[in-house]
């Protein structure tokens, strides 16, 4: 069903986006504006994995950008701008991660790094958005990380957006603190801890 005031959407269309009661039902009510329309190349899996961990990586890219203490959810005004940083998205493979990688490309970040698993490794370089990708499970994981992002001692990373620290399972960010430049920031989706 469409409202009288709905035009964008009609009967039958195929949408994807944000419920406002909740989507594991048969049938639930959204906002006009907070759904689209899915692409025709895009299956419905595909799509409903989109919203929530899509919104999710972009926003709290974009709270790295404009967080002055004020809060996460005001109106950004412009798009963000990631130029000239580099960023480290720990858990780079999951659904977060995937997204997160691919935006601070979009938003124009001058290296983006991963971390992942080294089984996923190759999916995440074939998406050719990290300037290299870092399996936590390999042998010389923390040498590799030395080389690159520890180069001639200098703190080389403006942002770690970790995607894994839990409260449950421990704070996974914190041996990467050590190439986190001065001024960077560190942004956590699931601990408060650090």
């Amino acid at each position: 069903k469409v409202e009288d005031k709905v035009t964008k959407y009609r009967v039958g269309d195929a949408v994807f986006g944000f419920s406002t009661m909740g989507s594991l039902q048969e049938y639930t009510i959204a906002k006009e504006s907070w759904i689209h329309i899915i692409p025709d190349r895009v299956k419905f899996e595909q799509a409903a994995s989109a919203p929530l961990a899509g919104c999710t990586s972009y926003q709290a890219l974009s709270y790295y950008i404009i967080n002055n203490n004020e809060n996460i959810y005001n109106e950004f005004g412009s798009d963000p701008d990631l130029s000239g940083k580099n960023v480290l998205v720990i858990g780079a493979s999951g659904g977060c991660g995937h997204f997160a990688i691919q935006i601070a490309k979009f938003l124009n970040a001058n290296e983006v790094y991963g971390v992942c698993s080294q089984e996923n490794c190759e999916i995440i370089k074939n998406l050719g958005v990290c300037e290299d990708v870092f399996a936590y499970d390999s042998m010389d994981f923390e040498q590799n990380l030395e080389n690159v992002l520890g180069k001639d001692g200098q703190q080389k990373i403006d942002l770690i957006l970790d995607t894994v620290s839990s409260r449950e399972d421990g704070d996974v960010g914190k041996m990467y603190m050590k190439y986190l430049k001065e001024d960077g920031k560190y942004v956590a989706l699931n601990s408060s801890s650090i």
